[in-house]
């Protein structure tokens, strides 16, 4: 079994955005305290597209319950897996990985063990600006906060008018 992480910037500040995923059952960790929800969410509906069979488990009770994101974006990718039949558990945590299978366990604690042979941990990202801010450097989008568009344009519209 493999294990990767997808990230716009990990915690250890490299940028390792290229895993190739040799599996074919990939389960998905989405870890919403680090907003994984939506990031995790992208690389399952990715995985689909490329013949992949993802499973999603989710702490929450929603895949995408973050502020911010776009109402269309978010509603595509829960219909996506209704419609594709893509096994999501919400309320759901891992209790066990083996070698060729994960267990994930329920909120009433009852366990379900899901055939995988890769498992990907998704936690989102964290703004990791290259440059600190000051007077002669403004931060904008995600290395300032995790956004949006419509909060990058904001954002980067303040800047231009104390120009």
């Amino acid at each position: 079994m493999s294990a990767s992480a997808y990230g716009n910037c990990p915690r250890n500040g490299r940028h390792d955005d290229v895993v190739v995923i040799s599996g074919y059952h990939v389960y998905l960790v989405l870890d919403r305290a680090r907003c994984g929800g939506l990031t995790g969410c992208e690389i399952a509906y990715d995985l689909y597209l490329k013949g992949k069979k993802p499973t999603i488990v989710e702490t929450k009770n929603d895949l995408i319950a973050v502020r911010g994101v776009c109402l269309a974006n978010s509603s595509y990718l829960r219909d996506f897996f209704a419609l594709n039949k893509v096994p999501v558990f919400l309320e759901s945590k891992v209790s066990e990985i083996d070698a060729d299978s994960v267990t994930v366990m329920a909120k009433d604690g009852s366990t379900t063990k899901i055939k995988a042979d890769s498992v990907i941990v998704s936690v989102g990202y964290v703004p990791a600006p290259i440059a600190t801010k000051n007077k002669r450097v403004s931060v904008v989008g995600d290395a300032l906060n995790v956004g949006n568009l419509r909060t990058v344009i904001w954002r980067a519209w303040d800047v231009a008018k104390k120009l």
